[in-house]
């Protein structure tokens, strides 16, 4: 959902919408997946379980019955409830909001970023 194509206000409405339904089921997946294998959901990274779950979509559609998609989909939380983010060593420094050559609301810098972090301090 980085940007929108649509022309219309409603169009757009439908987009978001399908976007935060999308969301909400790959969240819910995770919860499912951490609460199956008795984790965290905030442990669990939201990109594997997106790719995941685009990847047992097709095994789901070619599935017979319904004891098979529930087979699939359990194979599937067993997955994601694998895929923990890894915790960082040190808590990284806040960088100040520029950027140097692309075009963007943000101002462009003139100046390196160690004497950016001089200034914000």
């Amino acid at each position: 959902m980085a940007s929108f194509d649509c022309k219309s206000k409603d169009a757009l409405e439908k987009e978001m919408l399908t976007g935060f339904a999308a969301y909400s089921l790959i969240q819910a997946t995770m919860a499912f997946a951490a609460i199956k294998a008795a984790k965290k959901p905030r442990t669990l990274s939201f990109s594997y379980a997106l790719d995941t779950f685009h990847a047992y979509l097709p095994k789901m559609q070619l599935a017979t019955s319904l004891v098979q998609v529930a087979a699939i989909i359990s194979e599937m939380l067993d997955t994601i409830a694998r895929s923990l983010i890894q915790k960082r060593k040190k808590k990284r420094k806040s960088q100040p909001r520029v950027l140097r050559s692309r075009a963007t609301c943000f101002p462009f810098s003139s100046i390196s970023r160690a004497e950016l972090n001089k200034i914000a301090a």
